[in-house]
């Protein structure tokens, strides 16, 4: 399906992109207003250079948040491509709360196979996927790792699943908050005991939900493709779920439209 040269290459662009991120993090940057109003930074355009420079290696075709005008006409077409968020929580980057990560996934037939989410504040490696069979985490990673090195044993995510019902962790965006969030809440806070809030930015909700960390997380806010890809996959063999909104159906993706629909994971 992928070959560990690839993936090790996934993993060398993440780690670049996070170069180039603290690098812009440590200096006085602006910000400008994309055109969906979303903030843009010129770490997230550096971010986005580097990861398509070694990604274009593998001669897949990549779809970035950066660059994602590319036609449904086109992309339909593809059966395997990388779905890439160079800089994920631009906001929590401009706030400097260091909340923010680089998401790389990779996508065969409408489902996250493989998926990276690094940190760079915190140096921290997270991926998974079908394709691997497990996931990991990997503290203080290097470029010079090799692709044996990422995935030793050692690194492995053994999910907590002995958790009662008495008390559910729900995570939540820092920046999304809505209404039906908080109605999702209050019917949780009638079937438990205890419901308590954990807010965090960017794909760092699906590394607590993946470590066990965190119980569930409700979206009923905006989000797109490349949000969500590499945390799914990552989930999905640290067996969390990511379902659409309401229902036991999973995520795909390569819509027409990018934008994902509500989801809860848990």
């Amino acid at each position: 399906m992928i070959s560990d040269q690839f993936k090790g290459i996934a993993v060398k662009a993440a780690l670049q992109a996070g170069d180039v991120i603290r690098e812009v993090y440590e200096t006085a940057f602006d910000s400008v207003l994309k055109s969906d109003d979303s903030p843009l930074t010129v770490a997230d355009t550096r971010a986005h250079e580097v990861i398509c420079k070694e990604l274009s290696a593998t001669k897949i075709p990549i779809l970035s948040e950066e660059a994602a005008e590319i036609p449904y006409e086109e992309r339909s077409t593809w059966d395997i491509f990388w779905l890439v968020d160079p800089l994920d929580g631009t906001k929590e980057f401009i706030n400097r709360n260091g909340e923010f990560t680089v998401n790389i996934a990779l996508i065969v037939g409408a489902r996250p196979v493989f998926g990276i989410i690094y940190i760079p504040v915190s140096d921290t490696l997270y991926l998974g996927g079908s394709s691997l069979g497990k996931s990991y985490k990997i503290p203080s990673p290097t470029i010079e790792m090799g692709w044996n090195q990422v995935v030793d044993d050692k690194y492995i995510i053994f999910t907590n699943k002995l958790k009662t019902q008495k008390e559910i962790r729900v995570v939540t965006s820092r920046s999304h908050l809505n209404e039906q969030t908080v109605s999702y809440i209050e019917d949780l806070k009638k079937t438990t005991i205890s419901v308590s809030l954990l807010p965090a930015g960017s794909a760092l909700k699906f590394c607590m939900l993946a470590e066990g960390n965190a119980d569930r997380y409700p979206r009923f806010a905006p989000s797109m493709e490349w949000d969500t890809a590499a945390g799914d996959a990552i989930c999905e063999t640290a067996r969390v779920a990511v379902f659409i909104a309401g229902t036991t159906q999973k995520l795909t993706y390569n819509k027409k439209s990018l934008l994902s629909p509500n989801f809860e994971a848990y």
